[in-house]
């Protein structure tokens, strides 16, 4: 399966540009990046592009789903529907999830148990079977810890980050939510080694966004919030990232929205005569 390291080119959607210097910042880092492509998605309806548009699992096969979450029941003005003629999807999926719900870990996909709720008309074993069956791939469900007011997502890429080598980095609940960071723990211990983030200054409940950072090739874009966190993260994660340049990319305000740089790209490889 395709990892982040294999990846050449990067879309943001057009929306960004509201968002200046995040936009102005990704666009900049990559520019600077031999051998990386910037591109920008037109005609979507929110700047959340890894949610809606397809997977990546090899140089030529994508895999489309019914994008369709709960949390948009009330908003569909913000659903962005993607032309298959424009990405066509080599498989279907007929599940309805996000693309942040996916963490891609070699031959393992990461999920949280919100593809459950999302897909009642099956059942929990028809679900997994699909999944495997078209990712081809092992799956890994995480609970999903919905009893935070604020975690309507349930998506995995905000839970964790695949640093290669059989290793998965946990964002820092053992800081503060205990028994859930145990629960995510004993998801996860069979098939991984289990590196844990955590701060000694644990004052923002923005310092979740720091897992959501995203690779493309060697450069790692990473999220800049202007908080004690931003140093502490960075001392935390650079070890992992020793090949790679690794930019910061003022986030502050699209995490104010609820996601972070993980969230507002969409990393795939393309053949230098398909980049659109």
């Amino acid at each position: 399966m395709i990892q982040d390291s294999q990846t050449n080119t990067i879309y943001v959607s057009s929306r960004l540009k509201e968002y200046g210097k995040t936009y102005e910042h990704i666009e900049q880092a990559i520019a600077e990046t031999p051998g990386l492509h910037f591109r920008v998605l037109e005609d979507t309806n929110d700047i959340w592009c890894r949610d809606f548009m397809p997977i990546q699992i090899s140089k030529d096969k994508t895999i489309g789903y019914r994008y369709n979450p709960d949390y948009l029941m009330t908003k569909s003005y913000l659903k962005t529907i993607t032309k298959n003629e424009q990405y066509p999807c080599t498989l279907r999926l007929d599940l309805t999830l996000d693309g942040g719900n996916i963490v891609k870990c070699d031959d393992t996909i990461v999920m949280t148990e919100k593809i459950f709720a999302e897909n009642r008309d099956k059942s929990r074993e028809h679900i997994l079977e699909m999944l495997r069956e078209t990712f081809g791939a092992e799956i890994v469900i995480l609970p999903w810890n919905k009893f935070v007011a604020e975690e309507v997502y349930g998506h995995s890429d905000g839970i964790v980050h695949y640093m290669g080598n059989g290793t998965i980095l946990l964002n820092n609940y053992g800081d503060w939510a205990h028994q859930y960071a145990t629960n995510l723990r004993k998801a996860l211990a069979d098939k991984f080694k289990v590196v844990e983030l955590s701060y000694k200054n644990n004052n923002s409940k923005d310092n979740w966004a720091y897992i959501n950072h995203v690779r493309v090739g060697n450069l790692v874009l990473f999220p800049q919030l202007n908080i004690p966190e931003d140093k502490e993260a960075y001392e935390q994660i650079a070890p992992f990232y020793s090949e790679c340049k690794i930019v910061q990319i003022p986030s502050r305000v699209i995490v104010k929205k609820g996601g972070a740089l993980n969230c507002v790209t969409w990393n795939v490889y393309q053949d230098e005569k398909d980049i659109i």
